[in-house]
């Protein structure tokens, strides 16, 4: 059964990180539109309630340093990476293992604190079905999801803004935006 919670701009920072310690999962404002926010241990079930194919899911970092944990190929990328983090992007770097990943350093505290305060690297996606748009009426949200997830804070202050500008980095291709969004690229 899931608890909704609503809020006017003061997160209950405590509750949520205790979710996500516990391998729940949340939905919740983001920087850029309501999103899932959860651990690689329900990314299982987050792929389940979207209906979504194997497509990696985005992580949040609070630091430039957990691109370390994460094993991404983002040195040769550091200036471009300190001009734009923290902020509205979404880089795809190579992993070691050939695969890519998503990742983004927002700019909104609530998202680092929580990363910081469960001592994890955060997992993220849109509210939404695999392939529609991001819901953004949180009576919609509360439709598709409610009792389905563990928490759903909504908050009365929040306005949905647009997704992130996602910027693949690579070594073999140079640098390459794949979606124009909230943030306007500084080489």
């Amino acid at each position: 059964m899931s608890e909704s919670v609503l809020v006017d701009g003061n997160y209950p920072m405590d509750k949520i990180a205790e979710v996500l310690s516990n391998d729940g999962i949340v939905i919740m404002p983001s920087d850029t539109v309501y999103g899932f926010l959860f651990t690689e241990a329900a990314a299982g079930k987050v792929r389940e309630l979207k209906k979504r194919d194997n497509k990696p899911f985005l992580f949040f970092i609070n630091d430039i340093k957990q691109l370390d944990e994460l094993k991404v190929n983002y040195k040769p990328f550091i200036d471009i990476l300190e001009k734009n983090w923290p902020g509205a992007f979404t880089f795809i770097f190579d992993n070691e293992d050939g695969t890519t990943s998503g990742v983004r350093l927002p700019a909104w505290n609530v998202l680092t604190e929580l990363s910081m305060k469960t001592g994890k690297i955060l997992y993220s996606t849109s509210v939404n079905f695999s392939g529609e748009p991001p819901l953004e009426n949180p009576a919609d949200i509360e439709a598709a999801f409610a009792g389905k997830v563990d928490l759903l804070v909504f908050d009365e202050k929040y306005i949905p803004g647009t997704a992130s500008t996602i910027v693949r980095l690579s070594t073999a291709h140079g640098v390459k935006i794949i979606r124009n969004g909230a943030g306007q690229l500084r080489l």
